[in-house]
């Protein structure tokens, strides 16, 4: 997972959301980062992990009109539904 907000103060502010980052996942392959990518996957794993750890999540919340359909460019391997997943994390 990577997270993007300013620095300082390590985070967005929005009247409706408060304060937040942005945050994008994907896999690598280990140990040779010959290949990234399977962004949908790594969303749906991450969601995952945040809700067993008691956060509130919802999947695919946001559409964010960045659908990638599954294909294979040079070491990138695109995939991606278009919508974001909302995390909340007090």
């Amino acid at each position: 997972m990577r997270i993007y907000a300013p620095n300082p103060p390590d985070y967005f502010y929005n009247v409706h959301y408060g304060r937040y980052a942005i945050a994008t996942a994907h896999y690598d392959q280990f140990p040779f980062e010959s290949w990234s990518g399977y962004t949908e996957y790594a969303e749906k794993d991450l969601a995952a992990i945040a809700s067993g750890k008691g956060y509130t999540v919802y999947q695919d919340l946001y559409y964010f009109y960045n659908y990638e359909p599954y294909r294979i460019e040079g070491s990138h391997v695109w995939l991606n539904n278009g919508y974001a997943t909302y995390i909340y994390v007090p």
